[in-house]
């Protein structure tokens, strides 16, 4: 059986008169030692904004390998399909790496990390943001996605909620109030939605009537109390089906 030529993560663009020149160790000693390929074998890249080409291997060293472009595609998604930008509290570690690996796969565009008034946290360093954009390279890797969802901190919750500002169909999750009125299919035909999550120890009122305030529709999930990376990522697969159905 056929195997599937590797994907790699490669931030540039491809032309079929360019070659392409690896030079990160890391990646060439997968493709050596692992994958065990060798000279003429094809491998995909893809550049996280849209582009893929197929490549053949020309040349192989332990510091560097040189690949022959032999097409360009651009898979970037059809703009029939709303983008979805994902708006986390930060929460644990472990549990934030697991909401952004997932919904990553799901097809979230956009990552949105903020501090909340129940966070645990009220700041993240840049050593755990760089880790977590490593997690969304690799499942976009993973997924076969072309893209790579941007991901950017607010602040504040203030600061998160004012970048929303233009954006038509945006939610937050309500998980107490079982009167929210959830989302309205008309609210899902736009080329952009947001959805909100906050912490595990749930929004404050405040934080809820400021949300309110600026358009965001609560939405309560017909399901037990879940823990924020589970309430997200059931959230963001069924906007995406609901989405489909438009």
């Amino acid at each position: 059986m056929l195997m599937r030529p590797p994907r790699i993560y490669l931030p540039q663009e491809y032309s079929l008169s360019c070659p392409i020149v690896l030079t990160d160790t890391s990646i060439i000693h997968k493709l050596q030692a692992v994958l065990r390929l060798r000279k003429g074998d094809s491998v995909c890249f893809f550049n996280g904004t849209g582009k893929e080409c197929s490549a053949r291997i020309e040349a192989l060293h332990k510091k560097e390998m040189s690949f022959a472009v032999e097409d360009v595609i651009n898979a970037a998604p059809s703009a029939a399909v709303p983008r979805i930008t994902l708006a986390v509290a930060f929460i644990k570690e472990q549990r934030l790496e697991v909401a952004i690996e997932k919904a990553t796969e799901l097809g979230v565009d956009t990552f949105v990390l903020f501090p909340a008034a129940q966070s645990v946290k009220s700041n993240i360093t840049e050593s755990r943001l760089s880790r977590l954009r490593k997690i969304a390279q690799e499942a976009s890797r993973q997924s076969e996605r072309a893209m790579v969802p941007a991901l950017r901190v607010a602040e504040s919750f203030e600061t998160m909620v004012a970048g929303f500002s233009a954006v038509p169909g945006k939610f937050f999750l309500e998980c107490r109030d079982e009167k929210a009125p959830g989302v309205q299919r008309p609210q899902l035909q736009t080329q952009e939605i947001a959805v909100v999550v906050g912490p595990e120890g749930d929004f404050t009122a405040g934080e809820k009537k400021v949300l309110t305030a600026h358009a965001f529709v609560p939405v309560h999930l017909p399901l037990p109390v879940l823990r924020s990376e589970t309430a997200a990522l059931f959230a963001v697969g069924w906007l995406r089906c609901l989405a489909a159905t438009v």
